[in-house]
């Protein structure tokens, strides 16, 4: 299924991780990710969601999901690029989806505790 889309926005919406599916409007296309993708129109952005799960993430290429967006945006500001890059180096060594998913929770928790304090990670 070609929508020519780029759906790299996650949000959250009513409490729940969602993706933003973009695409140039088109009525095939509307019809198509309503019916095939069984997506929901929200108007207060104009876009339309479907839900952040394993399925969609791989139909739309994104990457795996090892933490939900409501503890990210508990991280503060300055530490977010450490976690990203945290999670890029242990995808990189070849751990587990996993053992990635845990280890970067555990970090987060870390963060969470530093606050605003800046993380600095050296090379592994």
């Amino acid at each position: 299924m070609n929508l020519n889309s780029t759906p790299n926005d996650l949000a959250v919406l009513k409490k729940q991780d969602v993706i933003r599916v973009i695409f140039p409007d088109d009525f095939e296309r509307k019809e198509i990710v309503k019916r095939e993708l069984k997506a929901s129109w929200g108007p207060e952005h104009k876009k339309w969601y479907v839900p952040d799960v394993n399925r969609f993430r791989s139909l739309f290429e994104l990457l795996p999901k090892y933490f939900s967006t409501a503890i990210y945006s508990k991280v503060g500001e300055t530490n977010r690029q450490p976690l990203n890059h945290y999670v890029q180096q242990l995808t990189l060594s070849g751990y587990s989806p996993n053992a990635v998913k845990t280890y970067s929770q555990e970090f987060i928790q870390l963060l969470v505790l530093l606050k605003n304090f800046k993380v600095i990670l050296f090379p592994i």
